[in-house]
């Protein structure tokens, strides 16, 4: 059976290109990409940033810099290796005598956390984690600001790395909460704000309850008869002097004045019990 001339002609074309590309691929070496378990990689050819072409390769030269992700730790190998130019090799960044170590690359230990990460100190134990329980590596944990304070700015946050909780983040901004101010405290009369929360008082003539925002009245008279001269009446948040007949309250409000009629008025003596 004779081949048509077209089918003969595509199978130049086809030839020719299959050489073309052979030829190509041995005048630019290329490495193959290396996927090294929890890293990133960041590759450059004369400085700028390249990817794998469509086949998984480097060409010559291309240098590439692997890190351990977060939370894994390093434990060997070259973070650096530049493509060799031979499929699959790659060769350590140039040692100071000129020599280059061969390497499966670089090693990372990514284990993970046992147990939760903790109280943050003066915040508690109110931690958002990315995920678990159980905590792998890299899992972080955000501590929001305290009870009576509002988030500024910045974060505070944990970091499970390779089984341990380290403090990652702590840069948080936390404001004070005026809570007198704001009007959302608990206080019966007087409101003073702190730092973080708020104290509670009385008014004068009252007294702070128990239960620390309540507030009961005085009663000033069992006190010395509130340092009345005569009697002494009970109001509710005060107290007043009176006097007995024949005298008059004086200017202090406390003692008592002799009437002005020019006589001096006999207080009889009550007769003991």
């Amino acid at each position: 059976m004779k081949s048509s001339p077209r089918l003969l002609i595509l199978s130049l074309v086809l030839l020719t290109a299959v050489t073309v590309l052979a030829k190509k691929r041995k005048k630019d070496p290329t490495c193959d990409a290396k996927n090294i378990p929890n890293t990133s990689r960041v590759c450059r050819l004369n400085g700028v940033i390249v990817t794998p072409s469509v086949r998984g390769e480097f060409i010559k030269l291309t240098e590439c810099t692997w890190n351990c992700n977060l939370g894994c730790k390093w434990v060997g190998g070259p973070k650096k290796r530049t493509c060799k130019g031979r499929p699959g090799e790659w060769k350590k960044q140039q040692r100071s005598n000129g020599q280059y170590q061969k390497s499966k690359g670089i090693q990372c230990a990514c284990r993970s956390c046992t147990g939760g990460p903790g109280d943050w100190p003066g915040v508690g134990a109110s931690a958002d984690c990315t995920s678990g329980p159980p905590y792998g590596a890299g899992t972080l944990c955000n501590y929001p600001c305290g009870p009576g304070y509002t988030t500024g700015s910045g974060n505070r946050q944990r970091l499970c790395f390779n089984s341990i909780w380290r403090d990652h983040v702590s840069d948080l901004v936390c404001t004070d909460i005026d809570e007198c101010a704001a009007d959302i405290d608990n206080c019966a009369q007087v409101c003073t704000n702190t730092d973080g929360s708020y104290t509670c008082g009385c008014n004068p003539g009252y007294v702070l309850n128990a239960d620390g925002v309540s507030c009961d009245d005085v009663d000033e008279c069992l006190d010395n008869n509130g340092g009345c001269a005569h009697d002494c009446d009970n109001t509710v948040g005060s107290f007043t002097c009176s006097c007995l007949a024949g005298f008059i309250l004086a200017d202090d409000g406390l003692n008592c004045d002799p009437e002005p009629t020019g006589e001096m008025p006999t207080v009889m003596p009550t007769d003991s019990p």
